[in-house]
């Protein structure tokens, strides 16, 4: 059925009736997480099909087709589809991985517009006594000869891929835990953070502003704000999964409350510091992920503070957990 589908396209493109190649129909798709307007495919496809004298919007009889598979955010695999009057005359499976997230709609054009040109609806134009020639002749048996298409023009050259596929800006909030244990402070409290992608490069910009508040040794009780920015490598593990690795560094300052008898031995009163932040984020419902952070770090310029004999503050190093929902 398949062959003789694509022999009875090409007998009507070959025939003098059809120097230019009747209109044909796209098939507008069903599934609703595409990176791209599906307007725009529209527009490209045609302006593809428009030097081979072709055009869109016709009838039902011919139609084009493409679909994600599976209908998810951060799929690449499209398939696409050419039916004629018979059924399918070609059907292939394309992947968009390798192929920049501003450049999908470009390059699903072409394939669909090369599954055009393979399925036999857009040959490359021929003159038309050459179109005569070599127009197969009408069928003498019940089986119809076999035809061979026309060669079909070289691939058009995809555009350089990425090192890794696109990450969304996107902003997020977690819940963090901080513990110093040099002073035994414990701090806990919100930790609101902007994600920014570098180029087409595998690595993530995070600025972080976070608040929290916890007891320390002598029976204090800390109160402190933080800003900070970091800078992880960023890999996809899986479908669902990305992890992250790098470094940050952070400003903050750091008060305590209710206890007159506390000395500030430190200068000064503002404390910075680095650490390395181990993490990953998990995709629950499209545009949401779930973000796990862990860290360990040192104060490079503390607060230390002395009630009594007893040495309290924010010295040394520490350790911190994040868990959270991030939105893009």
């Amino acid at each position: 059925m398949r062959a003789s589908s694509l022999a009875v396209l090409l007998c009507v493109i070959a025939s003098p009736a059809a120097a230019q190649s009747p209109p044909v129909h796209l098939r507008a798709p069903g599934c609703q997480q595409l990176p791209f307007e599906p307007a725009e495919v529209r527009r490209l496809l045609a302006l593809e099909l428009s030097v081979e004298e072709a055009a869109l919007d016709g009838e039902e009889e011919v139609t084009l087709s493409y679909e994600l598979v599976p209908c998810a955010a951060g799929q690449t695999d499209f398939d696409l589809e050419l039916r004629g009057p018979s059924g399918v005359v070609h059907a292939d499976r394309v992947s968009m991985a390798e192929v920049p997230l501003g450049s999908v709609a470009r390059a699903l054009a072409l394939a669909l517009a090369e599954t055009l040109r393979i399925g036999g609806r857009t040959p490359p134009p021929v003159a038309p006594t050459e179109a005569l020639t070599e127009a197969p002749p009408a069928p003498a048996e019940p089986e119809p000869a076999a035809v061979t298409p026309p060669a079909a023009p070289d691939p058009p050259a995809t555009p350089p891929a990425p090192a890794y596929p696109h990450r969304p800006l996107r902003v997020g909030v977690t819940a963090q835990l901080q513990n110093t244990p040099d002073t035994g402070a414990v701090g806990i409290g919100p930790r609101f953070f902007l994600d920014l992608p570098i180029a087409d490069l595998p690595l993530l910009a995070r600025v972080d502003f976070e608040a929290g508040m916890g007891p320390a040794a002598g029976d204090v009780l800390l109160g402190r704000i933080a800003g900070g920015l970091g800078l992880s490598l960023w890999a996809r593990a899986a479908d669902e999964l990305a992890v992250r690795f790098g470094p940050r560094v952070w400003l903050g300052g750091t008060t305590w409350f209710d206890t007159p008898d506390v000395v500030r031995v430190t200068d000064l009163a503002l404390q910075f510091g680095i650490d390395v932040r181990v993490g990953m984020d998990v995709s629950l419902l499209p545009g949401v992920d779930l973000v796990v952070d862990a860290a360990v770090g040192t104060h490079l310029h503390g607060l230390e503070l002395q009630r009594g004999a007893e040495r309290s503050g924010l010295l040394g190093a520490y350790w911190g957990v994040d868990v959270g929902l991030a939105f893009f």
